[in-house]
């Protein structure tokens, strides 16, 4: 069944607050939110495609949206192309705060690779032999200064590199593994001043706070309800979670 109206399931507003990226069921719509006038950007494909992410740079020059099977990338709002590296349905994408680099998710990780926005370069991963290259990324992230990247994989490692002008370095692995012993990571976010990673585990019920350099666990906050969303204040003092339950708790961060 289609919907009579387009269904918004993505929306991203850059850092001045003057642009919102949209995806719907109809394709892609970038908003100059003084005018409230949009353009809207429609892949060629199947009509009956879902384009379900959305993510615009803070700088609001370059925009990636994602469907299945693909992405599309918006070149400095002029041009679209469409990126097909993908074998299965694209989960997560992230830009770099200070370079003109994003990447997407999932993938095998030796296929895994950052795309520069301005020329559409790729940029491969190292990585120890001790990561298997046949998992799958899962879960990305920038650091807020951009000088740092990590993702989680299928087999819930947690791997971090350096970007040293766009150029990633393999810094350090982490197997994130709960206290019942159990393998467990789901999504993640670097806390605002950079200091912490903070992980969110497969059954919804935990955040592990690791220290962001040497991915060691600082402390466990476990939740009295399943979260499917966390979120820092601007300043890094409080923790938002929401929660199955239909609230939304607010966390002071010593």
């Amino acid at each position: 069944y289609i919907f009579y109206r387009p269904a918004v399931y993505d929306i991203d507003v850059n850092r001045s607050g003057d642009l919102l990226a949209s995806a719907s069921t109809d394709g892609f719509r970038l908003w100059e939110l003084s005018t409230e006038q949009a353009t809207i950007f429609q892949p060629v494909g199947d009509e009956f495609t879902t384009y379900s992410g959305i993510e615009i740079d803070d700088s609001g020059n370059y925009v990636v949206g994602w469907r299945e099977q693909d992405a599309l990338q918006l070149l400095g709002m002029d041009e679209a192309q469409t990126i097909e590296v993908y074998l299965w349905w694209p989960i997560d994408v992230d830009f770099s705060p200070t370079l003109q680099i994003h990447g997407a998710t999932p993938g095998r990780l030796e296929d895994f690779v950052l795309w520069r926005a301005d020329t559409n370069e790729q940029v491969s991963l190292s990585y120890p032999d001790t990561v298997n290259p046949l998992s799958f990324s899962k879960f990305i992230s920038f650091s807020p200064s951009g000088l740092f990247f990590a993702l989680t994989t299928s087999e819930h490692q947690l791997l971090l590199w350096a970007l040293n002008d766009g150029t990633p370095t393999f810094l350090k692995m982490t197997q994130l593994v709960s206290e019942d012993g159990a393998s467990s990571v789901l999504d993640f976010m670097y806390t605002p001043n950079e200091s912490m990673i903070v992980v969110k585990n497969q059954a919804l019920t935990k955040l592990q706070f690791l220290d962001a350099q040497t991915l060691e666990v600082l402390y466990e906050l476990s939740l009295p309800s399943r979260t499917t969303a966390f979120h820092f204040s601007e300043d890094g003092r409080y923790l938002y979670t929401g929660h199955l339950d239909g609230t939304v708790r607010v966390w002071a961060i010593p």
